[in-house]
């Protein structure tokens, strides 16, 4: 065959694995362990480790059965060629473990999201890849995070996206997460509708808007960022008290 291998999403469902919701078909991995995917392209889709319930695009009902986990994605092309209108990663409770090195992710309304604030994706590492063109939702991140620990997120290239980085806090603490040597540029604000909060605006968001629980940031390290031209602020820190953050770009 020829290399880099490149699949594709704009066919239709009825392949094993492949699933389809409103936003477009999903890839699914399937409660598997230690898989490496290299320097392959992915066109028009995204990946849902475990299954989707494509009613309200939440995660479809687990068991206690393991999940996906201790899955690297390395030189990869993520591309959602004008027919991808979501996330082209979501990670979701028990999904620990991932990393994503050297990967490209564009055209599409968000990058990587960890998104369950009920617990949330544990030890990520997100390092050397570039994102660009995420934009189009009023929530479009390359990079959002909702509860969870231990992540290094390191030396990506941001540019052209909503809010780049994004941490958004419920009732579950985040701690030991390390946001450092990222360059982000060309930053949009799109607030969502009815809100006026324009954290999407943003640079990098650290945000914790549960109001009843305190004690919800310990050990985070926010340093050697470059920002530029942002329509928000170049870090937007909204959080409740007794929390133990590190910024210095």
């Amino acid at each position: 065959p020829e290399y880099p291998i490149t699949i594709r999403g704009d066919y239709g469902e009825g392949h094993q694995g492949i699933i389809e919701s409103r936003t477009g078909l999903y890839l699914t991995i399937q409660r598997k362990q230690f898989l490496l995917f290299k320097n392959l392209n992915f066109k028009g889709f995204g990946i849902q480790p475990d299954g989707l319930n494509t009613v309200n695009e939440a995660p479809a009902n687990l068991t206690d059965d393991p999940k996906s986990t201790d899955i690297t994605f390395e030189g990869c092309t993520f591309d959602g060629n004008g027919i991808w209108s979501n996330c082209f990663f979501g990670l979701y409770t028990g999904n620990d473990r991932w990393i994503f090195l050297n990967n490209t992710f564009m055209n599409g309304q968000n990058g990587i999201f960890a998104a369950d604030p009920s617990g949330g994706a544990n030890f990520l590492t997100i390092k050397n890849n570039v994102f660009k063109n995420m934009f189009g939702h009023s929530d479009s991140h390359a990079i959002g995070i909702q509860g969870g620990h231990d992540y290094l997120i390191e030396g990506n290239y941001i540019e052209n996206t909503g809010a780049a980085i994004a941490f958004w806090a419920d009732t579950f603490p985040m701690g030991n997460l390390t946001v450092r040597g990222n360059f982000i540029k060309d930053v949009h604000k799109e607030p969502k509708p009815g809100t006026g909060w324009h954290a999407e605006g943003a640079g990098i968001v650290i945000a914790n808007n549960y109001n009843g629980y305190q004690n919800t940031f310990r050990n985070w390290d926010i340093s050697h960022n470059i920002i530029l031209n942002t329509a928000g602020a170049g870090v937007f820190l909204t959080t409740r008290e007794q929390v133990s953050l590190k910024i210095s770009n």
